[in-house]
């Protein structure tokens, strides 16, 4: 597998690129000393990403160096434990068995948003092994601050340690990624399919896992090389018609038809021939993806939800008054 300079494959075939390199060092740093470095860690990012890969990772190396007890449990998990804990009067129980914990990795925590009784416990829970330098570590598909639902005394504890977002990885991640699963799964592509897929409608960790083993399937015996005409053959066939709408391919179409680059759509830059294109790329983001509004803002140049919002407004009111910017709207729609 050929590898941008850019980007390395790790010995748990982990890919690590621009957009998780940090995420990537701080996960690396507490399997070493866990408790005592970054405590709690937070990492944040856009689904199929990668968090939940990272946690298996930290486990893995704790477990293996340490012999500590891990404790890995999506959010899901946790509520259904919580609740079933209550059903059969044995909170007491649940309790001791988080209490217990030497680490406590928990996956997708804003998902504790609608159960209060969830998020006393867990705060009880993080206070506990906190207060004993047993180390935490928490994923969630958006910062801190973006947890409206959540009371400041426990969004405030995620800002103890080291609070780190994982963005989207770009191209020459992506073919990495899809290189290293293509060989794991035992599938032979060449750069030219692997470049396909990673420009295509595909935007994480999970879509490049279902095409990969939408290929092993159709495949007559997963092992021959695969060919471009074979893969969209497949893609077509997953998607339906046309094609899945991603973020990606709104950004390509906006940046071609406003003449300025997509690396300039998620720059900084404030000037009016960027900033358009940028929220309408937002707009249109909101309106034909299924992400949302932290994942779009994510996807866009790290930016967050509000940002999303207020781009939002501002293309739908010039919509309602401009009509060159109504047909523009209209033919990326088509486009699209």
């Amino acid at each position: 597998m050929l590898s941008s300079p850019s980007t390395h494959t790790t010995i748990h075939g982990f890919v690590v690129g621009p957009h998780n390199r940090i995420a990537n060092a701080a996960s690396l740093a507490i399997a070493e000393d866990p408790g005592n470095i970054y405590n709690p860690l937070f990492l944040y990012g856009p689904d199929g990403t990668g968090k939940t890969e990272l946690l298996k990772i930290i486990k893995e190396l704790i477990i293996k160096n340490h012999g500590c007890n891990v404790v890995l449990v999506n959010c899901g998990q946790f509520i259904n434990h919580y609740v079933e804990s209550v059903r059969n009067n044995g909170v007491e129980g649940f309790r001791e068995f988080y209490d217990a914990a030497d680490v406590l990795l928990l996956d997708d925590i804003q998902k504790l948003g609608t159960g209060r009784g969830c998020r006393e416990e867990f705060f009880c829970i993080f206070n506990k092994l906190f207060n004993i330098k047993k180390q935490i570590v928490i994923t969630a598909n958006c910062s801190p601050e973006e947890f409206s639902t959540f009371e400041a005394r426990l969004t405030s504890r995620f800002s103890w340690g080291l609070v780190c977002s994982i963005g989207i990885p770009d191209f020459e991640t992506k073919v990495a990624i899809i290189e290293n699963k293509a060989d794991s799964l035992g599938l032979k592509l060449t750069r030219e399919v692997s470049s396909y897929i990673a420009d295509s409608v595909l935007d994480g960790f999970r879509d490049i896992e279902n095409v990969l083993k939408a290929l092993l399937k159709e495949s007559k015996d997963g092992k021959s090389n695969v060919s471009a005409s074979f893969v969209k053959k497949i893609m077509r066939g997953k998607s339906g018609n046309k094609g899945v709408v991603s973020v990606e391919s709104i950004l390509k179409t906006v940046s071609v038809r406003f003449d300025v680059s997509v690396s300039q759509i998620l720059s900084k830059c404030r000037s009016r021939e960027v900033v358009l294109p940028r929220q309408i790329a937002m707009y249109l983001s909101k309106r034909l993806t299924k992400m949302s509004l932290s994942e779009i803002g994510g996807y866009i140049g790290g930016r967050d939800h509000a940002t999303v919002i207020h781009a939002n407004r501002k293309i739908s009111k010039l919509v309602k008054r401009d009509r060159g910017v109504l047909l523009t709207i209209k033919k990326l729609e088509n486009e699209l």
